[in-house]
């Protein structure tokens, strides 16, 4: 529904970007430096975004943890090499 319609898809982002800002906070509160702190926060955004949409298309019903489990692994292998 939400790639259907523009006004809805810049909400998302906003949502988005909101999340990450509060993640990116809660990282520099608990000690991590910038630009580490920012960049923990969007890959972890991003890492939820692929997990969740794989979660709406699995038609097996695997929980959303198992999702994002496997998007923060790699995402682990991706920056590792």
């Amino acid at each position: 529904m939400i790639d259907a319609h523009p006004d809805l898809q810049e909400r998302e982002l906003a949502k988005m970007a909101k999340l990450s800002a509060a993640i990116a906070q809660a990282l520099r509160e608990r000690g991590t430096s910038e630009p580490a702190a920012a960049l923990a926060a969007e890959a972890g955004v991003a890492a939820f975004r692929i997990a969740f949409a794989q979660w709406l298309a699995d038609p097996d019903g695997h929980g959303l943890g198992s999702y994002i489990r496997s998007a923060v692994d790699d995402l682990r292998r991706v920056t590792a090499a």
